[in-house]
């Protein structure tokens, strides 16, 4: 291919190609170059990045359309993983909705729990300060009810 008379790159196929670099038998980065003239006209190929100022006759054609279709297969296995992990991520999320729910349900049973709690505290002590109330009263009558008793005993001891 050296007297091929070739140069130059296209455009779209050299940023496609620029992501899988070819190394030349002479170790550089392969050049994507297309044929200017003979039977291969129109054809894309990697090249010695030296050339014409070298020896090495490092010519690779480039199966455009098999490397567009691997390119493609690549993107759709991209394009599926990325498609399995946003599943991934929403059943995530739906699991976190349901958990938070059922959270938030306990919450709120908690709540009113709490309030019926707090209700019966208050009762308890209302009852709490009734029942105080009843024993200071009843305390009092005891010691009136002693105390009566006692000056009945004396009046009888001195009648």
């Amino acid at each position: 291919m050296a007297g091929g008379g070739t140069t130059g790159s296209s455009g779209s196929v050299s940023s496609y190609m620029s992501k899988k670099q070819v190394v030349c038998d002479c170790g550089g980065v392969a050049v994507v170059r297309t044929v200017k003239s003979g039977a291969n006209v129109g054809k894309k190929f990697h090249g010695c990045p030296k050339w014409p100022d070298t020896e090495c006759k490092f010519v690779k054609f480039i199966d455009e359309i098999g490397e567009m279709r691997s390119e493609l297969e690549e993107l759709r296995l991209n394009l599926f993983e990325r498609d399995v992990i946003i599943s991934q991520m929403e059943y995530q999320r739906q699991m976190n909705e349901e958990k938070i729910q059922k959270l938030e349900f306990k919450k709120d049973s908690m709540k009113e729990e709490n309030m019926e709690l707090k209700q019966q505290l208050r009762q308890m002590k209302v009852e709490l300060t009734r029942a105080t109330t009843n024993e200071k009263h009843y305390s009092v009558a005891l010691l009136f009810t002693w105390v009566f008793v006692g000056f009945i005993q004396l009046v009888r001891k001195y009648i």
